[in-house]
């Protein structure tokens, strides 16, 4: 193929074939030549050419769509297969929660009818699956739970939800269960369902019941306590009256000094023990919610001084001294329940000398506190502070903080009983005695 130039200085593309002749010696003596005009030839060749390479490039992109689309294709299979098997494990997992749950689940059409139950809740109506699903709601339902029921739809419908709330069913064999109830609406393929739990609450109503039992008996046993303990009081006055009286007219005898101290001891002891059995009273009144305090006016230091009379023999025993800092807090009257804050602090110097060590000692030590409304201040005293006395004009007693009128025969209007005479000493107002021991 050549490409001749023609005088106007065209190009043509030409197929040049020549065929050479020669003598009998073999020498070249001429040649034929024939040449065709191949442009349209070679045109149509490189556009042959040109749609060829467009075909190819248009095969490789088919292809990697083509590839690209299976792999979707591969992936999106894996991906159903995977969801497939994960909707089957979860259904498998529903399956064995519902079939195997100890409450009982149960799911009915809105009329009552039942779709689907599972063991534990025919185990407390005491039939099969087959037979339940036979049954309807209202089968199980005694009639006088009609308004309750009907009550429980309303709110169904209000709410989408009812419960929970206790009935009870007909079981199989005519006896009824106690059940707590509650539940949910359901929507499954454009159709309403109500979806219930059921808890057969056999057992706490009997602990329950079992409870108001035995709350019963201890009240009944509480109150025969209570009457006992009232009894035995009465009963433990007479002698211990009988040995005050003995006591009193030995008092009245010529006794020297060590007897006189013998027989004031049994005096305030036997005091206090009858005290105490009026307290065993006051335990009845307590739980009657009866108990009254009878405040009064109290000298500080004459309630100390009783308290370590009455705990002396236990402190010798135990070889405990016991001592009582005098200081002016401790001349103070306050308004106190006498027999109360006497026992109170024998309870606390008795716990004081048991659980001491032997040879040790017992301190009891007042200080004043100032209260400003929720809070406590310290007032220490100072060595040139001077005795408070009582104001000599008539002071009202503050309910509040039960300040002590100084008008000398006056009656306490809370307890009835005297007020001290003038010239005691007593703490300024809004102010509280603290006893350290």
């Amino acid at each position: 193929e050549l490409v001749l130039i023609a005088k106007d200085k065209t190009e043509t593309e030409v197929s040049y074939n020549a065929t050479v002749y020669t003598n009998q010696n073999g020498d070249i003596v001429g040649a034929f030549a024939a040449a065709r005009d191949i442009t349209k030839h070679k045109n149509i060749e490189g556009q042959i050419r040109d749609l060829n390479a467009n075909l190819e490039l248009k095969v490789k992109e088919r292809t990697v769509e083509l590839e690209k689309l299976n792999k979707n294709l591969f992936d999106e299979n894996i991906e159903r297969k995977r969801a497939e098997e994960a909707a089957y494990q979860s259904e498998k997992i529903r399956s064995l929660q519902f079939n195997n749950s100890p409450i009982g689940m149960l799911l009915c059409r809105m009329d009552g009818s039942f779709v689907d139950i599972n063991p534990a809740c025919t185990n407390i109506i005491g039939r099969t699956v087959e037979e339940s699903l036979k049954l309807s709601y209202w089968d199980l339902t005694p009639q006088k739970y009609e308004q309750q029921e009907g009550e429980q739809l309303k709110s169904l419908e209000e709410t989408g939800r009812y419960g929970p709330y206790i009935k009870e069913y007909i079981h199989k064999n005519g006896h009824l269960v106690p059940v707590e109830l509650s539940g949910l609406i359901l929507e499954i393929n454009n159709e309403r369902f109500i979806w219930s739990s059921v808890q057969d609450i056999t057992k706490r109503k009997k602990a329950e019941n079992e409870i108001k039992t035995a709350k019963l008996e201890a009240e009944q046993a509480n109150l025969a306590k209570s009457e006992f303990l009232s009894r035995m009081s009465h009963e433990l006055r007479t002698p211990m009256n009988s040995i005050l009286g003995f006591a009193q007219l030995m008092g009245m005898g010529q006794l020297n000094p060590p007897q006189k101290r013998g027989v004031d001891h049994i005096m305030k002891s036997g005091k206090h023990l009858l005290d105490l059995i009026n307290e065993v009273l006051d335990l009845s009144r307590i739980e009657a919610g009866k108990l009254k305090l009878m405040p009064e006016p109290v000298k500080v230091s004459v309630v100390i001084s009783e308290t370590l009379d009455i705990v002396q023999n236990l402190a010798s025993a135990k070889n405990v001294s016991i001592g009582f800092v005098q200081t002016k807090v401790s001349m103070y009257h306050v308004l106190a329940d006498n027999q109360k804050l006497k026992q109170v602090l024998i309870n606390l110097v008795n716990n004081a000398i048991k659980y001491n060590r032997e040879g040790g000692s017992v301190t009891i030590e007042c200080s004043e506190f100032r209260v400003s409304g929720s809070k406590l201040y310290s007032e220490p005293e100072t060595p040139n502070s001077e005795l408070r006395t009582l104001n000599p004009k008539p002071r009202t007693l503050n309910p509040k903080l039960r300040t002590l009128n100084s008008e000398p025969e006056t009656l306490n209007p809370e307890s009835g009983t005297r007020n001290p005479e003038p010239g005691t000493l007593n703490p300024e107002p809004e102010t509280r005695i603290r006893i350290n021991i």
